[in-house]
């Protein structure tokens, strides 16, 4: 029964976008050829019936086969700087990676006296750590980075208490996805509402502005999971030595001359992507076109060219290493997302959605766009649902008069807030694969954190609105 469904799953696919094509004469047969395709994507991006770019790449092409807009037009989406900026996060995370540098940041300050004896002081040093490395590299590559570590620190202090450390483990798995959404490359959908705000609308975020508002947000919501964790294992009689970290960290070869251009090279990147904000803060032109991009690959090629002992700190073969399903994924959702926009059916979307909330308070709307949002990327793909629900926001704001930004922001980041179930995102995945974690204790805390952070969440972006 289970194989007749998914032998039978792909060829609905298809089925559907037939049913969408002849249910919508209303429309004219632009609207009406793209929804059927976009129903198409929709339907594979949900059930994940192949790869999320490959769907992707189907839907663009046959947006550009049926002449719904200029091979040009389709193709120039995949050259976005926003993508750009993205691999610059990618080849700077795979630099520090290969280097050792995140891994001797990591106990360098875990080994400090300030968390000796306090159980809750490491879990806060640890949420700490994890939180803002998720700002600059991927959640996946700082879930599998810290695990070890954890598990190590764990081991050594021989815990007796199965949920004690099932929640810590979760911890880790919660500050991971919390920390990306500090930064416009902390997590995907953030990169998708940039670029589709200045696609769509001309709206400019830069990365100091994202990080002005996005970093309180991820600092409150840290806050809440350490209070609930620190609640949970406060009465647990558990003295922490952290004997363990400091023979890992004395087992480190003194820093090298790598380690320390990857850092240079990489605060260099970072002081040249908030220089635009604070020029102008201060009424300053700069002679120069600092777009984040265009500054992170320009950054992150100097780590192929800086000779280290006759060596370079990236070779060719580190490209391999880059997420490129998520940079192809980010192109194809720019591309069909615009199409969305241009051909009217976001403002129609827009219009019906406007209807069906008139009259609500603005906040009671936040919390509901939120809560759906948190609760439907449990089940699937955050990057999907940015790429599907983001152009609808766009003009749901216009429709309603309120800032663009602020609500597209609220939507990202809800993407990358599921928490109740392994598969929910890759950090969730990698923390319950070491078979230290029950599935309930994650369950429990994270539907109740989906909760709470919707709550917290419509409030923050509410404030945002309301004074800014």
């Amino acid at each position: 029964m289970v194989k007749s469904i998914k032998m039978m799953a792909p060829l609905l696919g298809p089925f559907i976008s037939l049913i969408i094509y002849f249910s919508t004469s209303s429309l004219n047969s632009q609207q009406q050829i793209f929804l059927s395709i976009f129903g198409f994507v929709v339907y594979n991006w949900l059930f994940t019936l192949v790869p999320l770019y490959v769907t992707g790449f189907i839907g663009v092409g046959l947006s550009g086969i049926f002449q719904l807009s200029s091979a040009k037009e389709l193709m120039a989406n995949f050259g976005h700087p926003i993508i750009y900026l993205f691999l610059a996060g990618f080849l700077l995370a795979r630099a520090f990676h290969k280097v050792g540098l995140d891994r001797r940041i990591s106990l360098f300050l875990l080994t400090r006296d300030f968390i000796k004896g306090s159980l809750s002081r490491l879990l806060f040093t640890l949420m700490f750590l994890t939180a803002s490395f998720t700002m600059w590299i991927s959640n996946t590559a700082t879930t599998a980075m810290m695990l070890p570590l954890v598990l190590g620190v764990l081991d050594s202090l021989e815990i007796k208490d199965r949920k004690s450390v099932s929640l810590i483990l979760i911890c880790i798995a919660y500050a991971s996805s919390i920390g990306g959404i500090a930064t416009p490359i902390g997590s995907t959908p953030n990169i998708i509402a940039l670029g589709m705000l200045e696609e769509f609308i001309s709206m400019k975020i830069t990365f100091f502005e994202w990080m002005v508002y996005g970093l309180p947000i991820a600092t409150l919501f840290l806050g809440i999971l350490f209070y609930l964790t620190h609640i949970a294992i406060k009465d647990k009689q558990i003295e922490f030595n952290n004997t363990y970290l400091k023979e890992e960290f004395n087992k480190l070869s003194p820093i090298s001359i790598s380690e320390k251009w990857v850092f240079s090279i990489f605060l260099c990147t970072v002081i040249l992507w908030v220089l635009p904000s604070f020029a102008k803060l201060f009424g300053l032109s700069l002679p120069v076109d600092l777009t984040p991009g265009v500054v992170g690959v320009f950054t992150a090629s100097i780590l192929y060219i800086l000779p280290i002992k006759g060596e370079k700190i990236l070779l060719g073969s580190d490209i391999k290493q880059i997420d490129w399903s998520s940079l192809m994924l980010f192109g194809c959702g720019l591309a069909l997302g615009k199409l969305l926009y241009t051909l009217g059916l976001t403002k129609m979307t827009g219009e019906i959605l406007t209807q069906f909330v008139d009259g609500m308070p603005l906040f009671l709307i936040l919390l509901c766009v939120f809560t759906f949002v948190i609760f439907s990327t449990e089940l699937t793909s955050n990057t999907a649902t940015a790429n599907i629900l983001i152009p609808i926001m766009i003009s749901l704001a216009g429709q309603l008069e309120i800032s663009p930004f602020f609500l597209t922001m609220g939507v990202s980041m809800a993407c990358s807030l599921a928490f109740m179930l392994p598969v929910a995102t890759p950090p969730n995945a990698i923390v319950y694969g070491s078979e230290r974690v029950d599935k309930v204790d994650m369950l429990q805390l994270g539907f109740g954190l989906n909760i709470i952070f919707s709550i917290a969440l419509a409030s923050m972006i509410y404030l945002y609105q309301i004074i800014i």
